[in-house]
């Protein structure tokens, strides 16, 4: 049996009914959940929806390999109404596989550890409230540890690898969005709790430290009478600022736990 963590979300319908329903479901299915935690509320990710979420963590125990597994998730999240239109719209239910014991695999597929659990407030609060311990086999911290460091203010972000008229567009869209709250540190500053890595490299699971991968767009740089340029198209560039506001406001999200 091999122990994994689930990621529950939803913003529409009777969420806390649809909880209750996943679980059953994976119970019927021989995935024994282990422990379920609080419902919390949530700040909406992306700009497709305004209406609050519900989101919670399932511990479970399975005999189901990662893929196997991930499949049933996908299967019950179809029995429970989810249709997928808009990657970042309103959902009945949302069901992802974060840890899976200490599995560590990238395929078109199937990333374990989930990329993006390690800054998400929404992931992290309810996983600590039932598996404070639990290890993130990549970062080699608890997500109590990971949890913590989003707490510190100013939160601190980078801007690895994007040349400069990028990062002096992205810092200015930071400063504007989220003001003293978060610090840009310089490219070659250490222990940023957030460094965004441009442009659009690979995951790569040999990387100790984790970072943000921007993923939309490629920076071209010509060389010019001695000089750089970057000749970003307009729409690639808000492409880059969306990926760093999104990922800057699950990381400050205060989730609320409910009765």
């Amino acid at each position: 049996m091999s122990t994994a963590a689930i990621a529950f979300g939803g913003n529409i319908g009777d969420v806390k009914s649809n909880y209750n329903a996943a679980r059953e479901l994976l119970e019927s299915n021989g995935v024994h959940v282990v422990a379920a935690s609080s419902l919390y509320e949530t700040t909406p990710v992306g700009s497709e929806t305004a209406q609050r979420y519900r989101n919670a963590a399932l511990l479970v125990e399975t005999s189901l390999s990662p893929l196997p597994c991930l499949h049933l998730l996908q299967s019950i999240e179809q029995q429970l109404g989810r249709v997928r239109q808009t990657h970042w719209g309103d959902r009945t239910v949302d069901l992802d596989l974060l840890l899976f014991g200490d599995e560590v695999c990238q395929t078109d597929e199937l990333i374990l550890p989930h990329p993006a659990c390690w800054y998400r407030r929404f992931v992290l609060d309810p996983l600590c409230e039932i598996a404070p311990k639990a290890k993130h086999p990549i970062a080699r911290k608890s997500v109590q540890d990971l949890q913590i460091g989003l707490l510190m203010r100013p939160l601190t972000c980078q801007f690895l690898g994007a040349v400069l008229e990028t990062r002096v567009a992205l810092v200015a869209h930071v400063k504007r969005t989220f003001g003293d709250v978060v610090h840009v540190l310089a490219d070659d500053a250490p222990n940023s709790i957030l460094p965004f890595s441009f442009p659009s490299p690979n995951v790569s699971i040999e990387l100790p430290a984790l970072s943000v991968v921007v993923e939309v767009g490629t920076e071209q740089n010509v060389e010019k009478n001695g000089s750089t340029k970057n000749p970003l198209e307009e729409n690639v560039m808000t492409n880059f600022c969306s990926v760093v506001e999104y990922a800057l406001t699950a990381a400050l999200d205060e989730p609320h736990r409910l009765a």
